[in-house]
């Protein structure tokens, strides 16, 4: 009785689950035998992982890493390419399609389906074994885990206030870390042993210190200092009875470095890597030798502008491999991977997100990412692919270390990070009237006035949901749209006739139209697109385009659903509703529009993209950080004359919209997210497709 299937070039004999090829012969193992056979039930169609997880793996839950795993088997067992395919052909975003002639034998004997069934029971008799063998070998095995499993979390410090930013010295197996306990502290760094989980405070002055590394044997420490004038970056020396001993300043180099930010100690303790800018142009990565205490600059990106370039830097624990972060342009990031042996590029991958902080995996080729948002992704530099873990919310963020299979050290905190709230005008006589104050769990951002000033609109960001509100004074709340709590809006409008809600969501500018509650997307992802304003009319939309490295200012007209180019070197536009026009240029300078053929320069705003402007009943209103407070800056359009006035004690302000009274003014402030770091076990293998 013959039971043998002809495969291309290949004789498959199922019931011994040989594979033949020129009278040469290859054991298949019952997965990659199940998942063969249910190809050639399906010869010539694609089939997706959803049909090979119910058919070939009993519905249990596996990674896309895991089916890939048994695709590479067979690849190997039919020396076939994956770029050049002959058998197995790999469908992006479908599955996977065999290809190759199938000859069935002529006798009516075999019957595939029941060959598929035998071949399941072998599989999930193994599969039993292997989960048996891992309860014995502490390994946490994800087959058998449900799809909604949650993350296991458990507490590293418990401090009160906030702790963040942290680094574990595994020879010392303690945490570096910076904490505070409310909004008017400086942050200090702390350390803890996790062996006797004692805690102690190694800075009692009043700046603010910023960042805390340890080199690998926890006996170098380098960490960055504010004083509220300058920040500066010191290298010193820890010891467990002194503490923080021998501080020496790093600020001052050879290649003068602006912006010179902290980044990670080398594998081997003898290079500290940083990321610095030279004069306005990205920023890049270098490294400081601890021995001849010199510079080099390590990679070159051909990026310009604040914000961009190479702002992460990390080596694997052997050395052999560097990992870049590096954003290009307005949420456009990319991790890159370098082998330091011949400086030669790795891999470079697009991520759909910003990513914060990662860490490399203890096999030193896989990495993980996170992002204050929420995000938890894998990168797999051998399979050059990128997978979400499932499970996340946006309460989890922040990896530094790995502490086994899955296992992660953490931050976790409150959603609640930010609120809103009506603040009275500094420059007016304060007057004693209601001001209002937005009670919800979440972190609220974004407050914006209609043109009648009786009603606020807003975002607010919580585990589940970003969303956009409407709050009428003394109506209550109303939830207008719903994203992805992992997803960051920003740049909220609302047009004259109080329809349309302008806006931003993860580098797309949208519209919503208040009537019917739809969103209409007027750029696509592919774009660098920035700054969103309505025109005087309330019916185009203008925003700026970067095009060949230029920007160039567009024109969006809602009736005729057309886009067209207004100006070249303009970021952004103003229109008031007096026909009054305000642009900034490529250079950041504030113009005011005389008339045609003339313009009055107003002011150069730094940092345009953390400076807010607007313009009310002839004042300019701009927000300016300075000293480590927040000041609100008054300009008379027509004298040009300013006046500043502090309005917090803290730069915790991130959002303002002026009322159009002038009387008041509406604040989003951070608040003390009550954080603390974390153990975090992931569900193994619980991830989604990969990117």
């Amino acid at each position: 009785m013959s039971s043998a299937i002809t495969i291309g070039d290949f004789i498959l004999k199922v019931h011994t689950s040989e594979l033949v090829h020129d009278n040469e012969s290859v054991k298949l193992e019952p997965l990659p035998l199940a998942f063969l056979c249910f190809l050639i039930e399906n010869n010539g169609i694609i089939v997706t992982r959803t049909q090979l997880l119910e058919s070939v793996w009993n519905n249990r839950v596996v990674s896309d890493d895991s089916i890939r795993k048994v695709v590479k088997r067979l690849r190997e067992v039919f020396n076939d390419d994956a770029k050049s395919p002959k058998y197995i052909k790999t469908v992006p975003l479908k599955g996977y399609c065999l290809i190759a002639t199938v000859k069935l034998p002529k006798s009516n004997e075999v019957k595939l389906k029941e060959v598929g069934f035998i071949t399941t029971v072998l599989i999930t008799f193994i599969l039993i074994l292997v989960f048996m063998w891992s309860i014995n070998n502490d390994v946490t095995v994800g087959m058998v885990l449900p799809v909604d499993a949650e993350p296991r979390v458990e507490s590293l410090t418990k401090l009160s206030g906030s702790s963040l930013l942290a680094d574990y010295n595994e020879n010392l197996n303690s945490l570096f870390f910076l904490s505070r306990n409310n909004n008017n502290m400086p942050w200090s760094i702390y350390i803890k042993n996790l062996d006797s989980s004692s805690v102690n405070r190694l800075t009692w002055d009043n700046n603010n210190y910023i960042k805390v590394k340890a080199s690998k044997d926890g006996k170098g420490i380098s960490y960055m200092v504010s004083n509220g004038v300058k920040t500066e970056v010191y290298i010193a020396r820890f010891e467990s009875e002194r503490g923080i001993v021998n501080s020496k300043s790093l600020t001052k180099s050879p290649l003068d470095l602006k912006n010179l930010d902290l980044l990670s100690w080398s594998h081997d303790g003898k290079t500290i890597y940083f990321s610095a800018g030279v004069d306005s142009e990205g920023s890049s990565i270098y490294n400081y030798d601890v021995i001849d205490k010199t510079f080099k600059q390590i990679t070159f990106p051909n990026v310009d502008g604040a914000g961009t370039g190479d702002y992460l830097a990390q080596e694997s624990s052997d050395g052999k491999y560097l990992a870049v972060l590096r954003n290009t342009s307005d949420r456009r990031y990319s991790l890159m991977i370098i082998e330091l042996s011949t400086m030669k590029l790795q891999s470079q991958h697009r991520l759909p997100f910003e990513a914060t902080s990662f860490v490399w995996l203890s096999d030193n080729i896989n990495v993980a990412l996170s992002s204050f948002e929420g995000d938890f992704y894998y990168f797999s530099l051998f399979e050059k692919e990128l997978s979400k873990q499932k499970g996340t919310h946006s309460g989890l963020n922040d990896v530094f270390a790995v502490c086994g299979v899955n296992c992660f050290y953490m931050r976790q905190h409150s959603v609640k990070y930010s609120e809103i709230r009506e603040l009275p005008i500094p420059f007016n006589t304060i007057v004693n009237k209601p001001l209002v104050y937005i009670e919800t769990k979440q972190a609220d951002f974004n407050p914006i006035y209609n043109s009648a000033g009786d009603t606020l609109y807003y975002s607010t960001n919580g585990e589940e949901k970003t969303e956009i509100v409407r709050y009428k004074t003394n109506h209550g709340s109303e939830i207008l749209f719903g994203f992805d709590s992992i997803y960051l809006l920003s740049n909220l409008s609302v047009n004259k006739q109080e329809t349309k809600l302008l806006g931003k969501i993860e580098g797309r500018i949208f519209i919503i139209d208040l009537n019917n509650k739809e969103i209409k997307y007027l750029t696509t992802d592919m774009e660098t697109v920035d700054y969103p304003t309505w025109d005087a009319t309330g019916s185009k939309v203008y925003f700026s385009r970067i095009e060949n490295n230029n920007v160039n200012l567009f024109q969006y007209d809602i009736d005729n659903d057309k886009i067209i180019k207004k100006l070249a070197g303009v970021v952004q536009l103003k229109e008031l509703a007096d026909g009054q026009k305000f642009y900034v240029d490529e250079n950041n300078n504030l113009f005011q529009v005389v008339d045609d053929s003339t313009v009055r320069l107003i002011k150069y705003l730094p940092l345009l993209k953390y400076s807010q402007w607007q313009i009310v009943r002839g004042f300019i209103y701009l927000l300016q950080f300075e000293d480590n407070s927040t000041y609100l800056e008054r300009i008379n359009i027509s004298s040009n004359q300013s006046r500043k006035i502090k309005i917090s004690n803290d730069t915790n302000i991130l959002n303002f919209y002026i009322h159009p009274s002038g009387e008041k003014i509406v604040v989003s402030q951070s608040l003390l997210a009550n954080s603390n770091l974390v153990k975090v076990n992931w569900p193994a293998n619980n991830v989604t497709g990969k990117q």
